[in-house]
C-alpha cells in the first residue's frame, strides 16, 4: 500500500531545513539541513530542487507518494496575501 507524505521546507537566512512528513502519524520520516545557498537565486532554487528530489526518491523507495510541498518563508505579507518582502 502506498502512503501519502508531505515535504516541508523551512527557508532561513543561514540554513534551510527540509522534512519528509507522514501527516497521518505526525512523524518526520527523513530530514535534511543545508546551509542556504546565497551565491545566486539560481543556486538557491537549484538547491531546493535537488533536496526535494532527494526526499521524493526516499519516499518512493519506502512505498510513499508525495502529495504536497509546503514552504515556510520569513517576511512581510500584505493584506491581499502577497509576499512583499522576505528576510
Amino acid at each position: 500500500m502506498i502512503k501519502s507524505v508531505t515535504i516541508g521546507v523551512d527557508i532561513g537566512g543561514t540554513r534551510t531545513k527540509y522534512g519528509l512528513v507522514d501527516l497521518a502519524l505526525g512523524t518526520v520520516l527523513k530530514s535534511l539541513i543545508l546551509p542556504t545557498a546565497t551565491a545566486s537565486s539560481f543556486a538557491f532554487l537549484q538547491q531546493i530542487g535537488t533536496a526535494v528530489e532527494q526526499l521524493k526518491m526516499f519516499a518512493s523507495e519506502h512505498h510513499s507518494e508525495v502529495s504536497g510541498i509546503g514552504f515556510g518563508i520569513p517576511g512581510y505579507i500584505n493584506e491581499q496575501g502577497i509576499i512583499e518582502t522576505t528576510y
